[in-house]
């Protein structure tokens, strides 16, 4: 009996070994994309638009850097060694990646679009506004299906409770791309639109936007603390 309860903790060993692997990997990767595609969208927008509209990326780094990087690594990898916590990491910098792309697109064609003059440029932030939201649908499904294989490759069940963290989590990452997107697409828009889209932005998708990030980032970690600690990383140390 004492002989079979040895083989079995000796087969599970190399088991828990592998999924340390795979997560320190997915710490090192988290890291990586995480930082360089901040760092790369910033130098391409400083390089066309000028570095007085980085500080129009400022809500884009608390969605594709500020909160990856502390809700996935520092929360995630350091203070917790919480599996469920790395995840919600990763859906924030999912959630970011399509802005990062759109975004991406229209600095890149700007200065081509700028030059033609079938167009109305004073209509072209309407396209650019149908193709942010065109991103925005297809990263949906995108999104749904990469945050499952991560799921399934650090062998994570899919309780009542980190459903909840998970909803709440995608609700807040959400809602931090909508103030991001509104603030970038402000550059995009005619000059006798801007002052109310200002008022807008300050009065209601800022504040709302804030708010709403606020209160599902705490339900999201509510959850994650009520998550059975067996789902810890720190059981297979």
């Amino acid at each position: 009996m004492g002989s079979q309860v040895a083989v079995n903790q000796e087969s599970e060993f190399p088991k828990d070994l592998d999924l340390k692997s795979r997560v320190d990997k997915l710490d090192s990767f988290l890291l990586f994309l995480s930082s360089s595609s901040g760092l790369v969208f910033g130098v391409i927008q400083s390089f066309i638009k000028g570095l007085e509209s980085l500080v129009l990326i400022v809500p884009l780094f608390f969605l594709g850097w500020f909160f990856p990087i502390y809700v996935g690594y520092v929360r995630g990898a350091i203070i917790l060694g919480s599996i469920p916590e790395r995840l919600r990491g990763w859906l924030y910098l999912l959630v970011s990646i399509p802005v990062y792309v759109g975004f991406g697109m229209l600095i890149l064609l700007d200065p081509i679009k700028r030059l033609e003059t079938i167009l109305d440029v004073s209509k072209l932030w309407i396209l650019d506004s149908i193709l942010i939201f065109l991103l925005a649908l297809l990263s949906v499904g995108v999104g749904e299906h990469l945050f499952g294989v991560l799921c399934r490759a650090l062998n994570l069940k899919s309780t009542q409770e980190f459903k909840k963290a998970y909803l709440f989590t995608r609700k807040s990452a959400v809602s931090l791309s909508l103030v991001a997107s509104s603030v970038l697409l402000f550059e995009y828009l005619p000059s006798e639109a801007r002052s109310e889209f200002v008022l807008l932005l300050t009065f209601l998708v800022l504040p709302a936007g804030s708010l709403a990030v606020v209160v599902n980032e705490r339900r999201a970690r509510h959850w994650i603390t009520q998550m059975d600690k067996p789902q810890s990383t720190s059981s297979t140390r």
